[in-house]
């Protein structure tokens, strides 16, 4: 590509051009912070640790002349500013996403953990040596967690929590004193994370395998978990973000990029098509409920005592109680019977007393597997990591016979397994099924 000019600044290349807008120390931490939120100055500057003033105004002026961020002055007193992402500073998220994910696996390569750093004054302060954490599975979110050995506590390293009137601390809080069992907040530290109860390494998932009796137990509590959930009043933050037209919509064109990132010679234009019209159904605004969001087996943890905790809330928001439910019956870390599916199914319509209605249903189950494959696809292909991996097939298999009326999704979903199956033999994955 020729050289270029721009603002007298020579450039070789696109990357050379994109590193003038994102690079430096602090541009892409600002940007990801504003990724899901508005933020007030003072919010932005508590979160960065070691950022100056100066630093943060300048910083802040060049993404909005660049066009990244939006800046709203408020007219009262004292002033308010208040910052947020523009469209074109959104499309800058998924990039900033790819290298955060190649920067653990190097990270990982290097033998560093994470969140290990002597700059911690929530460890500091809870007289914790960082040699001691204890690196726990990562998940598909920018949070890390650490066991605290002994202490009965995990740190849990976020550097976006800017507050306490977070989402996370606010749902907790609500969510404990409704009698819904959530793990305790020990201690909290803007801008570096929480201190939480440590719940253990056994949950739903892990727990299945003890027996057919202990089984069907846990299942007829996660059941009756569910049905807690869904009977709460709506709060804050929860009554103000919905499962509606948008938000299930971004979650479909996700899966429908990541599709195309990974297997760009399948063509997705006649599904997409398809499930707009799917999204004329499921997105429909009647008897929502609070949902959960991510109800399922690796989100409920089991104590020694068998009592259930649920985590990973932070997202909750009003919605159709059917996308929780297929969320657990359609669990693709399980192998559920069609016995275990109908029961648990029945359980919940005779426990909440919502009637079934099975169109609903299987529309919610083809759009929350449809969003999981996109998740599976990201981690388990592109970034090669086996938990997620292992999912993929089930939740192939399971969306092949839920779209069978549906053409178009089904051609796609047909054509992404048989890809699968190439890679697997060709041990450009390795993986398993469950």
């Amino acid at each position: 590509m020729p050289r270029f000019e721009k603002n007298g600044k020579i450039f070789n290349n696109p990357v050379e051009y994109a590193l003038d807008k994102l690079g430096g120390k602090w541009k892409m931490p600002i940007l990801w912070r504003l990724r899901d939120k508005t933020l007030r100055y003072s919010e932005l500057k508590n979160s960065l640790v070691g950022i100056t003033h100066r630093m943060l105004s300048l910083q802040l002026k060049e993404l909005e002349t660049d066009g990244l961020i939006h800046r709203q002055v408020y007219e009262v007193i004292p002033p308010r500013v208040e910052y947020s992402l523009t469209e074109f500073g959104k499309t800058s998220i998924p990039v900033i996403d790819t290298l955060r994910s190649w920067g653990r696996l190097s990270l990982e390569k290097d033998g560093i953990k994470e969140g290990q750093t002597s700059e911690n004054p929530l460890l500091e302060r809870n007289k914790v040596s960082v040699q001691i954490l204890q690196a726990l599975t990562p998940e598909a979110s920018g949070r890390r967690y650490f066991r605290i050995p002994e202490r009965n506590m995990v740190f849990c390293a976020n550097s976006s929590l800017l507050s306490a009137e977070d989402d996370f601390i606010l749902i907790q809080n609500h969510l404990h004193k409704a009698g819904i069992p959530v793990p305790e907040i020990i201690d909290f530290e803007p801008g570096i994370g929480l201190l939480l109860q440590d719940l253990g390494n056994e949950d739903v998932n892990s727990s299945l395998s003890r027996g057919d009796a202990k089984r069907r137990k846990i299942l007829s509590s996660c059941i009756e978990l569910l049905v807690q959930i869904h009977s709460l009043q709506p709060f804050t933050p929860v009554a103000q973000r919905f499962f509606d037209r948008e938000k299930l919509g971004f979650e479909i064109d996700l899966t429908m990029q990541m599709i195309s990132e990974v297997f760009s010679e399948l063509n997705v234009d006649a599904a997409v098509t398809e499930f707009s019209e799917i999204l004329n159904s499921v997105a429909r605004p009647e008897g929502w409920v609070v949902t959960h969001r991510d109800f399922h087996s690796r989100n409920i943890m089991v104590s020694d005592s068998e009592k259930l905790f649920v985590i990973d809330f932070q997202d909750a928001r009003m919605g159709s109680p059917w996308y929780d439910l297929v969320s657990f019956v359609y669990d693709p870390y399980i192998r559920y019977s069609d016995g275990e599916r109908k029961k648990m199914i029945d359980q919940y319509c005779k426990l909440s007393g919502f009637p079934f209605d099975a169109n609903a249903f299987g529309q919610a189950a083809l759009q929350r597997l449809h969003k999981a494959l996109g998740t599976y696809l990201k981690f388990g292909v592109k970034l090669k990591m086996p938990r997620f991996l292992a999912a993929l097939q089930p939740c192939l298999a399971d969306l092949q016979i839920l779209a069978v009326e549906y053409p178009a999704l089904h051609i796609l979903y047909t054509a992404i397994e048989s890809q699968i199956i190439l890679l697997l033999k060709n041990n450009q994955i390795s993986g398993s099924k469950i």
